[in-house]
This record gives C-alpha cells, structure tokens and sequence, in this order.
C-alpha cells in the first residue's frame, strides 16, 4: 500500500473552558489524550470531554475555514468516523499554549482503503 504524507489533520481544540466537565488541574495536553482515546470508540465519553466553546478542525467537514464549534457541531464528525472505523493516533509531542492544543496525528479507516491509502499522517 502506498503512504500519503501531508497535513491532512490539523486538531484545534479548545478545552477547559467554562462548561467544561473536566477538572481544571487537568492540563490541556492530558485533555487531548484522552479525547483521542475516547473518540476511536466512545463518542459521548470524547463529547463530555468538550466544553462548549470547543473549535474543531479535523479533516473536510470540520475544516480551518469553517471548524466545528460546540460539541453539538462536533458530534456528527466523530460518530461519523467511528462508523467508518476510523482510528486517530497522536504522534509527537502536542504544542500547547494556554488552553490551546495543537497535534499531529496518524489517522487509519475503511475509507482510505479502497484509494490504496494506508494511512494518513499531519
């Protein structure tokens, strides 16, 4: 199979915001783990993880032209990809500046396939 290189995925997420479920000890880079984990089989656990002035940039639908905001926004993305078994892998260590994480990631699905694409990695 052939590998594609390229920013495909740019993962803006603005996290512990007011709203937020999670603790504010929790540090934005521990946040994104943990919603990478979650999004690759559990929506609403990743969904929770959101707060609700989230801004989403992953792939077409979510793009940096027009990202996902709120977890609304972002829900249909994720169940999306988990329907298509997509699987989102952090590579790298993340950038992070205040409640800002930046990620590369290394995303794998049913999708790709069929173009002869193994995986895709920005």
């Amino acid at each position: 199979m052939r590998r594609w290189k390229g920013s495909l995925i740019v993962l803006l997420l603005t996290l512990l915001m007011a709203g937020s479920p999670v603790a504010a000890a929790d540090d934005p880079a521990t946040v994104l783990q943990r919603f990478t984990a979650a999004r690759n089989s559990d929506v609403a656990g990743a969904i929770a993880l959101l707060a609700d002035t989230v801004r989403f940039v992953e792939g077409p639908i979510c793009s940096p032209d027009s990202p996902c905001i709120g977890p609304a926004a972002v829900r249909p993305f994720l169940e999306q990809s988990l329907l298509l078994h997509v699987v989102v892998t952090a590579t790298g260590a993340p950038q992070v500046s205040g409640a800002t994480v930046r990620q590369r990631f290394e995303v794998r699905g049913d999708p790709f396939g069929p173009a002869g694409i193994e995986r895709f990695v920005g």
